[in-house]
């Protein structure tokens, strides 16, 4: 899943809960540690035309991170935006 494709997930999602995208780009990185034991954190931005702030997700990786380490963690994102939609 591509960043547009789960930033839109994360919205709809959240629109559907009745819960700010904020509120619901925190709950997804709190899962995230809690059940999965990933590290990442919220950002939020301005998109041209827009009037709300959005919010992504942000990952880093470090030198000793390898190819099954991202795809690991993007499976745990796709695998739990699915669970918040």
């Amino acid at each position: 899943m591509n960043r547009r494709a789960l930033s839109r997930a994360l919205g709809a999602s959240a629109a559907l809960a009745g819960r700010s995208p904020r509120s619901k780009s925190d709950a997804f990185v709190k899962r995230m540690l809690d059940e999965y034991g990933y590290v990442i954190r919220n950002v939020n931005f301005e998109v041209p035309g827009s009037k709300e702030l959005h919010y992504g997700v942000r990952v880093s990786t470090h030198v000793w991170s390898n190819v099954d380490d991202v795809n690991g963690l993007v499976d745990a994102m796709k695998d739990l935006s699915g669970k918040m939609a």
